[in-house]
């Protein structure tokens, strides 16, 4: 998937774990998360041990 694509999709993610409704803290960090890592470049967010989970719950959340 190209970057701009990814971007779009952790903002739509992101959007959904931040609307209105009783979203927590733990939400927004994990959107905050998912930005950081989808930004990342050099290396992907695959080489940064840290996103690595992070993403993997992102594509989970995604197939459901």
């Amino acid at each position: 998937m190209k970057r701009p694509q990814w971007l779009a999709m952790a903002i739509i993610v992101t959007g959904g774990a931040l609307g209105p409704g009783g979203a927590g803290a733990q939400d927004a960090s994990f959107g905050c998360k998912v930005l950081l890592c989808a930004a990342a470049t050099a290396p992907s967010w695959s080489g940064i041990p840290y996103c690595v989970p992070v993403m993997q719950q992102l594509f989970r959340s995604l197939a459901r």
